[in-house]
C-alpha cells in the first residue's frame, strides 16, 4: 500500500506543479516582468512564493504547497515501508538510512513551508540540507542494494546515477556563482536547468523503485507473516 502511495506521490507532483506552472504570477529573477512560468528560467521554489517577481501568485503558491507536501508524505511512505520489506544481512544499517530518508522528505515538506520570498535564507538552507541528505541517502542506498544480490542491478544503478546528479548540481552552482555580471543569464539558465534534472530524476527513482517492488514481490522482497 504505501508503494503504491509513493507512485500516486509521483504521478500527482508532475501533474500539479505542471498546473501550478500554468498559473504562475510571472517575471524571473532576471526579468521581473516577464510573463507566465518561463520553464527554463524560473526555479521550482518560484512556484510556492506567494508574491512572484511580477504579480501576486497565491493560487500558484498555494496549489505547489499542496503537491509538495503530498510528494513529501508520498516519500517518506517508501522509506517507511522498505525496512519491513527488504531481506539484508545489515538491518540496522537499512533502518538507519530508512530514518534519513523520511527526514530528507520532510525537508522537502519545509521546502513548502518556507516561501523563497518570505524565508529567503531558511528556503536556502533547507533546500541546501534537502539536496545533502539526498545524495547522503541515494548513494548509501545504492551500496546497500548492491549487497543484495537478488536485488536486479537496474535498481542499484538508479540510486547511483541520482547520486551523480545530485553532484553535478552541486558543481554548476558552485562554478556558476562565479560567473562574471555579465553571464548572469547564462547562470540562471545552467543552474534551473540542472534543477529540473535533479527534481524530476528524483521523482522518477522513486518510481521506479516503488514499481521495482512491487514487481519483484515476492522474490526480492520477504512477505512479512
Amino acid at each position: 500500500m504505501a508503494f503504491l502511495f509513493t507512485i500516486f506521490g509521483c504521478f500527482q507532483f508532475v501533474l500539479l506543479s505542471s498546473l501550478s506552472m500554468f498559473i504562475y504570477g510571472g517575471g524571473t529573477r532576471i526579468n521581473p516582468n516577464s510573463s507566465g512560468y518561463t520553464f527554463f528560467l524560473n526555479f521550482f521554489s518560484d512556484l510556492g512564493r506567494t508574491q512572484s517577481f511580477g504579480n501576486p501568485n497565491i493560487s500558484s503558491a498555494i496549489l505547489f504547497f499542496i503537491t509538495l507536501m503530498v510528494a513529501s508524505i508520498a516519500f517518506a511512505a517508501y522509506f517507511i515501508a522498505i525496512p519491513g520489506v527488504i531481506n539484508t544481512e545489515n538491518p540496522r544499517k537499512l533502518k538507519t538510512l530508512s530514518t534519513l530518508g523520511i527526514l530528507d522528505a520532510a525537508l522537502f515538506g519545509c521546502i513548502a513551508m518556507t516561501p523563497a520570498n518570505l524565508f529567503p535564507l531558511l528556503h536556502n538552507l533547507i533546500v541546501l540540507l534537502a539536496f545533502i541528505v539526498s545524495f547522503v541517502v541515494s548513494s548509501s542506498m545504492y551500496y546497500l542494494f548492491k549487497e543484495i544480490e537478488v536485488i536486479p542491478k537496474f535498481y542499484h544503478l538508479v540510486f547511483l546515477v541520482f547520486s551523480c546528479i545530485i553532484v553535478m548540481y552541486g558543481a554548476v552552482s558552485l562554478i556558476t556563482t562565479f560567473f562574471p555580471e555579465v553571464y548572469v543569464s547564462v547562470s540562471l539558465f545552467i543552474r534551473v536547468v540542472m534543477q529540473k534534472i535533479v527534481i524530476y530524476y528524483l521523482v522518477t527513482c522513486f518510481l521506479v523503485q516503488s514499481l521495482g517492488a512491487l514487481k519483484n514481490f515476492p522474490s526480492i522482497l520477504r512477505i512479512i507473516e
